[in-house]
């Protein structure tokens, strides 16, 4: 029986060790792909910095995407991108706007159909 137990020890070491050798491996590759992301991203973040520093600078490869995006019949898609409107906070602050009214026009559901029973 000693033998047996001896054979079985064994070939659970031989596992354990397959398994610990296959961790090993894939965190060594993790490590390298997220450092090698990183070195990519560093390298590409003061030119994404500069590019965004200015909104109404729009890149010439954008410009060039957004011209090849036009079709004949769509609307032409403007350079310099527009400001958003601005809300009106006195109107919200003063309570001029009141959200719990119920006077609200609330959308009409359309009727349930009738219950078909045959």
């Amino acid at each position: 029986a000693l033998p047996i137990c001896k054979e079985a020890l064994l070939e659970e070491k031989r596992r354990f060790l397959f398994l610990v050798d296959k961790h090993c491996n894939f965190s060594i590759h993790l490590n390298h792909y997220h450092a090698r992301a990183a070195e990519l991203l560093n390298d590409k973040l003061s030119k994404w910095q500069e590019t965004c520093g200015d909104a109404t600078k729009v890149p010439d490869t954008v410009v060039g995407m957004m011209k090849e995006m036009k079709t004949p019949n769509s609307t032409p898609i403007s350079g310099t991108p527009q400001q958003s409107p601005k809300v009106e906070r006195s109107r919200f602050m003063s309570g001029e706007v009141d959200y719990n009214s119920t006077t609200k026009v609330s959308p009409k559901l359309p009727q349930a159909p009738p219950d078909r029973k045959s």
